[in-house]
């Protein structure tokens, strides 16, 4: 799995969590609608540290929440590429 892979699956994870739609993330966080899907959809290779930090600060979290997830326990099965 690819580190954009696991960003966006966790970030569906909390949207899912916390009953919040993509559409209201975009709208918190004031990142477009094409970033997001960009993103969600994993069409980079990467995300931007900034938006990933609007993402996580728009879900009321600190990094560690968003990080603390079973998807991250494993960093050498992670794509860097």
């Amino acid at each position: 799995m690819t580190t954009s892979e696991c960003v966006s699956l966790r970030i569906r994870e909390v949207l899912n969590k916390k009953q919040m739609t993509i559409y209201k993330l975009e709208q918190i966080s004031c990142i477009s609608h094409s970033t997001m899907k960009a993103l969600l959809n994993n069409v980079n290779n990467s995300c931007n540290l900034k938006t990933l930090f609007l993402i996580i600060q728009s879900l009321e979290m600190t990094v560690l929440d968003f990080f603390n997830s079973p998807l991250f326990e494993d960093l050498y099965n992670i794509n860097l590429d």
